[in-house]
């Protein structure tokens, strides 16, 4: 099933279908499937690395949203003081199952809203503008990404 249409069908706000819409096609158009490839299994290594000599894995951002690892595992329960870590001490052989399960599109997406409900709670916008605009920022930390969000949101 084409991933857009899987949007449309699994969410039901229309204007997180927007925002998760935007994202996807940012980052699909900057992260082709063979450069994800590098990422999954870059993930994968850092874990096996973790478990034998104890060194701490990145954060990456993996999975055709780019969602960092520490999201994935926030989702998932796991509690963390600091939203922003760079690295992530531990990551046990269940959690890294559950967000290898996670990547895949059709639940990436879910993660994806709740990723969004969380960067919006307790905030008021009175425009899609402002809001793709925020998202885009707090989502990718940069305001040309920003910039491109809204842009797709209000296309």
């Amino acid at each position: 099933m084409d991933d857009i249409i899987l949007i449309n069908k699994l969410i039901d706000n229309n204007i997180y279908k927007k925002l998760i819409k935007g994202i996807y096609e940012i980052e699909t158009y900057y992260r082709p499937s063979w450069f994800r490839k590098f990422e999954y299994l870059y993930l994968v290594f850092s874990c096996i690395s973790n478990w034998i000599v104890g060194s701490p894995v990145p954060n990456v951002t993996v999975g055709k949203l780019q969602i960092g690892i520490l999201n994935y595992l926030r989702y998932d329960g796991r509690e963390f003081t600091n939203k922003h870590l760079k690295y992530i001490n531990k990551v046990s052989i269940k959690e890294l199952y559950n967000i290898l399960r996670l990547i895949r599109i059709d639940r990436s997406i879910y993660v994806c809203e709740w990723l969004i409900n969380d960067i919006l709670k307790d905030k008021k916008f009175y425009s899609l503008q402002t809001k793709a605009r925020y998202i885009g920022l707090a989502y990718n930390g940069s305001y040309k990404y920003a910039n491109e969000l809204e842009n797709k949101c209000i296309e």
